[in-house]
């Protein structure tokens, strides 16, 4: 992908190490046009190597230059680098930088698309960018630099934080608050009814008012085709720094700590809370009520059906296992058609002695 501008490997070491990533400059000061995987490299281009084997694809590639891990920078390199001590980091604070997408380039719509339907109740900064047949509701709030493109519903009283962009066929529901620097990608739904019923004597469902309201905080970034429900009474909490992937499903007044991390199709159902860092891998399910400690990784389609008391990694369920007994457990599994013979065997010869 082409950078935004043409800039220097200079400029990019010095953007960097005022970033927390140490850079360091080696060979010529190259000019970079562009940011490209090695195999699809062309001159002008920057690509990374953060292990000997991305680093021969780079070196076969036609790119002009290689952000380096600094492990591997004793190898002769035959064009200019930055040897860098965090490569991944590097990448996604340059892309970032030099080569994303301008959510905020009005040239195409202009600045509020005039198909967009805005309550003149709702409060639109100056830098606010309204996309084709979006929709703001009475006393909503767009905050400097936010972004709602096609199609996207803000209901009343909701607020859109600086700089965060709501990709099309978002909907913020009522009086929900998202902070800024947030990324809400497409068919997202934040602030659906939670699942609230109750039951009568002949089992008819009636539903339970959900008057509570989602906040999200600060630099989350939530995948398309999520639902995140509103409380019951209350607040339904995301908070900073949470990532979640598509078709990911948070119930109603839970509680989802910093720097989570939420894989495609989990499932956290009532009233849980995550502590910091948790991360849930692809399916992981959380029955209600559940609480779950900082720093705990689940994986393998986990089950979490009871409170998890220390952190560690866990896997598969019900039961929930540590990983290392879970591996274990499948082990058993694998032999147990040729215990099960071992074990016929036995009860025979058990048989045969016992008629002796």
């Amino acid at each position: 992908m082409k950078t935004n501008t043409s800039v220097t490997l200079k400029e990019m070491s010095d953007f960097l190490n005022s970033n927390g990533v140490k850079a360091e400059l080696r060979g010529e000061n190259a000019t970079v046009t562009g940011i490209n995987a090695a195999e699809h490299c062309g001159s002008g281009d920057l690509t990374f190597a953060s292990s000997q084997a991305y680093l021969k694809t780079a070196l076969a590639s036609d790119a002009t230059a290689i952000v380096v891990a600094a492990k591997i920078a004793g190898t002769p390199i035959d064009r200019p680098c930055l040897v860098a001590d965090n490569v991944n980091l590097a990448h996604a604070l340059l892309k970032q930088q030099y080569a994303d997408w301008n959510f905020r380039d009005t040239e195409e719509w202009g600045r509020i698309h005039p198909s967009a339907v805005i309550h003149p109740h709702a409060k639109i900064a100056d830098t606010a960018v309204v996309g084709p047949n979006a929709v703001i509701g009475r006393g909503a709030e767009l905050q400097d630099g936010s972004v709602v493109m096609a199609g996207t519903v803000v209901e009343a009283e909701a607020v859109i934080g600086e700089n965060t962009v709501l990709h099309a066929n978002v909907t913020i529901g009522r009086g929900c608050q998202i902070g800024r620097d947030c990324i809400i990608r497409s068919s997202t739904v934040i602030g659906s009814e939670g699942f609230g019923f109750a039951q009568d004597a002949q089992r008819k469902h009636h539903r339970i008012p959900q008057t509570g309201i989602v906040v999200v905080e600060e630099r989350c970034v939530i995948g398309a085709n999520n639902c995140i429900d509103r409380a019951a009474y209350g607040v339904t909490r995301i908070r900073s720094g949470v990532i979640t992937d598509n078709f990911c499903h948070i119930a109603h007044n839970c509680d989802i700590g910093e720097d989570s991390i939420l894989v495609g199709m989990t499932g956290i159902a009532g009233s849980c809370k995550l502590g910091k860092r948790v991360i849930c891998s692809g399916q992981t399910g959380v029955l209600d009520h559940i609480t779950i400690p900082d720093d705990t990784v689940l994986l393998v389609r986990a089950a979490v059906t009871e409170d998890i008391e220390k952190p560690g990694v866990y896997a598969g369920g019900p039961p929930l296992l540590p990983l290392t007994a879970h591996h274990r457990n499948n082990l058993l599994l694998r032999n147990l058609p040729q215990m099960s013979r071992d074990l016929k065997a036995l009860q025979k010869k058990v048989e045969a002695l016992e008629k002796n």
